[in-house]
């Protein structure tokens, strides 16, 4: 009876050993997200310190990377306007500036938005934004007046009344002048 006990409290303790192995043997992630990437395949011999998957964690942000004559005109807490097509919404999606990086690399300037609304995409997906370019002064031009003619488009042009003297009235009156 005792050799009989012995071996029970031999294997009740290879059991421990092999469950503290097992439990050892677990790979957790250090957060909860989307997995981008797994390197390893089924089978593969793991040590202390290798990457096992990539998790991008729950909360996403958008990279903004606009050209460089715009970049002084991206700031803090500014509105962008997403397509919501590409991220599988109807209608547009609208985020927030939170980070702008103050160095121009290569060419773009880079930025992060925050959205609350996003659909279903890739990480890395490249999606249209609008983002506010400064202002311009520009003209409005009804299309009544405009003429094209040859490829080109032409817009007659009028001097205000008051502006003209007596003289070129009459002669602009009776021969307007072309284009």
């Amino acid at each position: 009876m005792d050799v009989a006990s012995s071996t029970l409290a031999s294997r009740v303790a290879e059991r421990g050993v092999v469950a503290q192995q097992v439990s050892e043997g677990a790979v957790l992630a250090p957060t909860s997200g989307r997995i981008l990437q797994v390197p390893l395949t089924k089978g593969t011999v793991v040590l202390p310190g290798d990457t096992v998957a990539q998790v991008a964690e729950g909360h996403f942000v958008l990279r903004l990377r606009l050209p460089e004559r715009h970049a002084g005109y991206l700031h803090l807490n500014d509105k962008v306007r997403l397509d919501g097509a590409d991220l599988g919404e109807s209608g547009p999606v609208f985020g927030t500036v939170v980070l702008v990086y103050p160095q121009v690399l290569d060419g773009p300037r880079a930025g992060r938005c925050d959205s609350t609304r996003r659909g279903s995409y890739f990480v890395g997906q490249r999606i249209r934004v609008w983002v506010a370019a400064g202002e311009r002064m520009s003209y409005v031009i009804p299309d009544h007046l405009v003429v094209n003619r040859f490829g080109l488009s032409y817009v007659r042009r009028r001097e205000p009344t008051a502006r003209r003297s007596t003289s070129r009235c009459s002669s602009a009156a009776t021969h307007p002048s072309p284009g």
